[in-house]
């Protein structure tokens, strides 16, 4: 991407990549997002692709790009979900997903022939589409790759999917970029005349190209879906001109899972073989233009490293049904994935491979569990977080690229019963002990608790699906008075309220984002250090004396020191862009020597601030102890 004088060198990536699996390791199931897994086997190919590095890995970003976006349409035709088969998966997408924006709830109001236009969009560009991110055409890469980007948008719209989106666009760069196999560097001289009438040509060329991509990718569209006109189903015109025009037409899957396998097991494998002498073409290129034995045995294992990254990165096609299993019998392959999985160089993806909270009736059944707290065990206050839904009233928020990770895993928690996730219970033991660090990670202007830790803490299981405008399919859709009451006749606001949308009126209030019903309890209520919650927190290993300080430890006092330097919110933003833009430009001059100065300097200064502030912190002590006496 960038020159290769004074760019960043392949070992700065290389420890950024160590680190990060580190975190990822220690983090848990905190840290086992798929877009974690996506950084680690980016930033091992970016030790690669990095300026001054090897130019062919280039094609292993491609590569990695069309993996990505392939499995992520494949497994949602394979998983036999009604929802994918039937072109109605964003019907309860938008409001099942770990934590939807506002714009969400909008898009949530479609009618269901757009919604399935919707899927059917989706199913295009993360299938067919996909194939235009490994063609050798630059024209042609770069349709697929204005057609990805026009997906991550609107997915980061009404989703917050953290630096997922943005790491997926970042990955459309290598796709764009043009590829130049010339053996002699050197410029041939030109008259400019006929330079001008050369690339003249190559833009009508390239036009060209672009518009037989675009209808080639039609006519695969055309293969995979068929459209019919309900309205002559009818035999009489009078109920023909009575059906409401979403109801006119019906998009739907042309043909079966099992046919779109077999359609993928022809093409898959010529494909992994194209690209494999793509890249070996790739590589020779480099090893005839590098100068010198040394240059040219350097340019010969790199080559050998992105050969077996590519292999490494075809054998987690086999978690796709029907997918070509000869390709993946060799042992010396098997042998070399299972010895470098711990690694995570190379991941299998598959987001929404079904939908979640599909109820009946076109209804939404988000499963949610909300905490309540209480001081005598009698009357309870819920307990809100940042970002997940809890209070009906509270609109969801844009929060992406950040990602706060308890709301995100307190979606899986309503997925399953609190003993496949026992640090739930952890938590809810550092609010009985009034701990900071836990309260910190709740919505602490809404916490009840201020003054004193709650005695008892219970959580429930709700069902919450999104409030509907009162529009003709809502109507037609929601035909029972329990589901009709989903319906808001007067629009919604911004309001703060909380509580349960009661089945009982006529309509939704004004103000209401969700409506919600309750299910069963999740789990009863406990007291503080509750006998048989020690147990548990025992058993599971985890700890169970309360509040543990964070300098306890080295990591501990680091994050205290950095954080008493770094101060409130708008001034870590403003020292953490001035530390990255420093931090950049060291690597980009001096390498991983520049990058190591950098962060040695802001360890120092973050040493001497927290000293400072210790010293000052027992010198005002001092003074109101001898005040006192």
């Amino acid at each position: 991407m960038c020159c290769r004088r004074g760019g960043a060198r392949p070992a700065a990536f290389a420890a950024l990549f160590v680190l990060y699996l580190t975190v990822v390791r220690a983090g848990g199931p905190f840290l086992s997002f798929q877009w974690d897994t996506l950084l680690l086997e980016t930033g091992a190919l970016a030790a690669l692709y990095a300026p001054g590095a090897y130019p062919p890995t280039r094609l292993l970003l491609r590569f990695l790009f069309f993996k990505l976006m392939l499995m992520a349409g494949m497994v949602k035709l394979q998983s036999n979900c009604p929802t994918w088969s039937a072109l109605t998966a964003t019907q309860y997408h938008y409001a099942t997903q770990c934590l939807p924006t506002a714009l969400a709830w909008w898009a949530h109001q479609l009618p269901p022939l757009l919604h399935k236009a919707t899927v059917a969009a989706t199913l295009v560009i993360e299938i067919p589409a996909a194939f235009l991110l490994i063609a050798p055409l630059a024209p042609v890469r770069r349709v697929g790759v204005v057609l990805q980007l026009l997906l991550q948008v609107s997915i980061a719209l009404t989703g917050n999917y953290t630096f997922f989106n943005l790491l997926t666009a970042l990955l459309c760069v290598p796709a764009w970029e043009r590829d130049s196999y010339k053996i002699n560097d050197d410029d041939q001289p030109q008259v400019e005349g006929h330079r001008t009438g050369q690339r003249h040509r190559s833009r009508r060329l390239e036009r060209l190209l672009a518009f037989g991509t675009a209808a080639a990718l039609s006519m695969c569209a055309i293969f995979m879906f068929e459209v019919s006109d309900t309205s002559l189903d009818s035999n009489a015109q009078q109920q023909q001109q009575q059906q409401p025009w979403w109801q006119r037409s019906e998009l739907r899957l042309a043909h079966t899972s099992a046919q779109y396998d077999a359609v993928m097991a022809r093409v898959l494998p010529t494909t992994m073989c194209a690209v494999m002498l793509w890249l070996l073409v790739s590589v020779t290129v480099e090893v005839v233009r590098a100068k010198g034995a040394t240059a040219k045995l350097t340019a010969a294992i790199r080559g050998a490293v992105a050969h077996g990254l590519f292999a490494l990165s075809t054998f987690q096609f086999q978690t796709m049904s029907r997918a070509p299993a000869a390709l993946y019998h060799n042992p010396l392959l098997q042998s070399l994935h299972r010895r470098l999985s711990p690694w995570n160089l190379t991941s299998s993806y598959g987001l929404f491979r079904s939908m979640t909270g599909v109820g009946s009736g076109g209804v939404v059944a988000r499963p949610e569990v909300v905490m309540s707290g209480s001081m005598d065990g009698q009357e309870w206050t819920e307990i809100d977080f940042k970002f997940k839904p809890g209070g009906v009233g509270i609109a969801p928020l844009q929060v992406a690229p950040y990602q706060p990770r308890l709301d995100w895993q307190m979606w899986f928690v309503a997925l399953a019963s609190y003993g496949h996730h026992p640090w739930v219970l952890s938590l809810v033991h550092k609010l009985h002990h009034g701990c900071g660090n836990a309260i910190a990670l709740l919505d602490e202007s809404r916490y009840p608790f201020k003054g004193a830790p709650p005695a008892y803490i219970k959580a429930d299981l709700y069902q919450y699906d999104f409030t509907r405008v009162n529009t003709s399919w809502a109507a037609a859709t929601l035909h029972s008075p329990p589901q009709q009451a989903i319906i808001c006749s007067d629009g919604v606001g911004s309001s703060d309220g909380s509580g349960d949308g009661g089945a009982d009126a006529g309509c939704v209030p004004r103000g209401q984002w969700w409506y919600r019903r309750h299910v069963k309890q999740y789990f009863p209520p406990l007291e503080k250090d509750n006998a048989s919650l020690l147990q548990f927190l025992q058993h599971n290993g985890l700890p169970s004396g309360g509040c543990v300080p964070l300098a306890t430890d080295t990591c501990g006092k680091l994050r205290v020191d950095v954080g008493t330097v770094f101060g409130g919110k708008h001034e870590r933003a403003t020292v953490a862009g001035a530390a990255i833009c420093n931090a950049v430009a060291a690597v980009r001059n001096e390498g991983i020597r520049g990058w190591c100065t950098v962060m040695g300097v802001c360890m120092v200064l973050a040493r001497l601030r927290a000293m400072m502030l210790r010293a000052k912190g027992r010198v005002s002590s001092g003074a109101g102890k001898a005040k006192t006496e």
